[in-house]
């Protein structure tokens, strides 16, 4: 089967075209042509449609062969141009290969142009295909360069010790410019307490070995400020040697919160020790004054108490037997507690409480109190509602006993 061939045929001899389309038709193409008479129609036609080859008559006098190369080459794609020549000097021809010809065939030879198209129609399809793939790879490399320079972090090429290669953002990092870096032993940039981990650090890579963890280490920047960088590290290869490729991201922001949050543990550590301490002091200043006011009333204020009980009268003394009780009471909670448990009794409603519980009738609280016994009763009415003994069957003075004994 043969091979279509679509071409332009640039010569107003129709003699020159049929001889043309002769000799490619006893060939593999079956040729399918347009005759153009000048360099006008010539880009019109090439512009109209796709075309595999121009064929041009080289001594066509109304068609300058340079200008027809010309017009040719100034296309958007490739369309090789053969010429073919009654006669022509070697000059001649070395000047239309070099400006650009496929192909130039005379009419003595006119057996080679089917070989002569072949060629050039091969030729061309190799260029463009050459054409494309490094356009694929230009673009290729333009979109990871892109992804490189672009990068949120700092990318690092180290090679024989030196930095090969620093993308936009470490040269940030390292404030400083890519003349200043680039060729220029990587170790300076490290800080000195650093350095024996990271040269370890770039010889385990260099022999293959890759990384269980990231390395966290000091920069020693342009600035002057102390910064902190995570290294993460490949071997690779970098114009057929052996390198290190890292990448390395600032987290001296990071270090800093970290740094705050331990000092801020300690200080919080430190601050409830001495609370604990604080504390600690209370409870033995409790204790000391408790042990004091026990003291006071056993040593002071019982034997007192006691010479008061000689001389006192019958009434008197019942009171001043619940004074005494109340005295070794005192630091019980059960005044307190019956605050917190009977908060609706009146301070007077609370004292009969107390006098109730140490077995005192109402004639001896009337007495004690210098009010009237019907008073002592309505107080007693108005104690047992507010603690909701009202109808209930239950004595107040064992109801208080009661209280005093689950307190203890």
């Amino acid at each position: 089967m043969k091979v279509v061939l679509r071409m332009i045929i640039a010569d107003d001899i129709s003699e020159n075209v049929e001889l043309i389309l002769s000799q490619l038709g006893h060939s593999a193409f079956d040729p399918q042509h347009k005759v153009v008479k000048s360099l006008k129609s010539l880009k019109s036609a090439l512009q109209k449609s796709i075309w595999d080859i121009v064929i041009c008559n080289y001594n066509n006098k109304k068609l300058d062969p340079l200008k027809v190369l010309q017009t040719t080459k100034g296309m958007d794609f490739e369309v090789p141009l053969i010429f073919v020549a009654e006669s022509a000097t070697e000059e001649e021809i070395v000047e239309t290969i070099i400006e650009g010809a496929r192909g130039f065939v005379t009419k003595s030879k006119i057996s080679r142009l089917a070989p002569v198209v072949n060629r050039a129609l091969r030729e061309t399809a190799i260029r463009i295909s050459a054409r494309e793939a490094y356009k694929s790879l230009q673009d290729s490399e333009n979109r990871y360069r892109s992804v490189i320079e672009n990068a949120s972090q700092g990318i690092a090429i180290i090679q024989d010790g030196f930095l090969r290669y620093a993308n936009p953002r470490l040269l940030e990092v390292a404030n400083a410019d890519e003349g200043e870096l680039v060729d220029e032993p990587f170790i300076k940039l490290v800080y000195d307490e650093d350095r024996s981990a990271f040269n370890r650090l770039y010889l385990d890579l260099l022999r293959g070995r890759e990384m269980d963890e990231h390395l966290d280490m000091r920069l020693k920047s342009a600035d002057k400020k102390l910064k902190w960088l995570r290294y993460n590290g490949v071997n690779i290869n970098w114009n057929g040697k052996p390198a290190v490729l890292f990448f390395i991201k600032d987290i001296s922001e990071q270090r800093l919160a970290e740094e705050k949050a331990k000092k801020s543990s300690k200080l919080i550590e430190h601050k409830s020790i001495a609370l604990q301490e604080v504390l600690s002091q209370i409870q033995e200043d409790k204790e000391s004054i408790k042990k004091s006011i026990y003291e006071n009333i056993e040593q002071a204020i019982i034997p007192t108490l006691h010479r008061l009980k000689e001389i006192a009268t019958p009434a008197q003394m019942k009171l001043f037997d619940v004074l005494e009780a109340d005295l070794k009471r005192i630091a019980s909670p059960f005044i307190k507690d019956i605050k917190d448990d009977f908060a609706k009794l009146s301070p007077r409603e609370l004292e009969v409480c107390r006098l109730i519980k140490n077995g005192m009738t109402s004639k001896e609280i009337a007495q004690a109190l210098g009010i009237s016994p019907m008073t002592v009763h309505k107080h007693r009415e108005l104690i047992r509602k507010k603690l909701g003994l009202v109808n209930n069957g239950m004595n107040l003075n064992s109801y208080l006993k009661n209280k005093m004994e689950k307190q203890k």
